[in-house]
């Protein structure tokens, strides 16, 4: 066989097989002190249709698909979305944080296999699911794993939404997501703290002038607080609005 019909002979085989490393997932090494943020790229995706999938099936199945954006884009489906990760520690902490920074997702299944396949941490959130269930008091998606120094761990994630599906990933050290969310939440204290000076001042306006105009001005400042504290997953500001409505 000549060179050029072998040549011919595997492009004819990628394009119906693919490369044999089309799909391969890249492992995900975190260093000390350091931060991954948006690595969906290096993890893969699985989808499944029918909801039949537990996560040992999940975790066998040879149907991934290479993830193309940092952040994962699922879009609006009736689907779950299985999401694998493998993480190496070359950190000196045996505990790590997965987190996803986005507090609407509905059902967020979280699964670890140690270095031997064998299932060793579950836990089941989500901004459907009570909120006590959470092991952190935090509104975003928040799983600590344990994984030796130098060791490897595979991570799946289950997706599963009415709303727009979009999975940014967070890893890092236990003692650095702690600073991070109490900076956030620090942020998002000051931005109450405007609203609720705005809601008193026009309130002792609509009091002292009895103005109607003021009166319109409280209710709006109300109703865009309470909506801004729902979208960052406060469960208070989410009971108060499906009482309301």
């Amino acid at each position: 066989m000549t060179k050029f019909s072998s040549f011919l002979l595997l492009l004819i085989n990628i394009a119906i097989f693919g490369s044999p490393n089309a799909f391969a997932q890249q492992r995900i090494e975190l260093n000390e002190n350091e931060t991954l943020n948006n690595f969906g790229t290096k993890t893969v995706l699985l989808t499944d249709s029918n909801h039949t999938l537990d996560a040992r099936n999940a975790f066998n199945s040879t149907g991934y698909k290479n993830i193309e954006t940092a952040v994962p884009n699922l879009g609006i489906s009736k689907s779950a979305y299985w999401i694998k990760i493998t993480v190496k520690n070359n950190t000196g902490d045996p505990q790590l944080i997965l987190q996803i920074p986005l507090p609407t997702l509905d059902y967020v299944d979280f699964y670890q296999f140690d270095q031997n396949n064998k299932l060793v941490d579950t836990e089941y959130i989500g901004d459907r699911r009570p909120y006590y269930n959470r092991r952190f008091d935090n509104p975003f998606s928040t799983f600590r794993f344990n994984v030796k120094p130098s060791e490897e761990t595979t991570l799946l994630l289950r997706i599963q939404g009415s709303e727009q599906l979009q999975v940014p990933l967070t890893l890092c050290q236990s003692k650095i997501i702690l600073k991070k969310n109490a900076d956030s939440f620090l942020i998002f204290g000051i931005f109450v703290g405007v609203f609720v000076a705005m809601f008193v001042y026009n309130l002792f306006l609509f009091i002292s002038t009895k103005d109607k105009t003021y009166l319109y001005y409280i209710v709006n400042i109300f109703f865009i607080g309470l909506l801004q504290a729902n979208f960052q997953g406060f469960p208070e500001a989410k009971m108060l609005l499906n009482t309301m409505c």
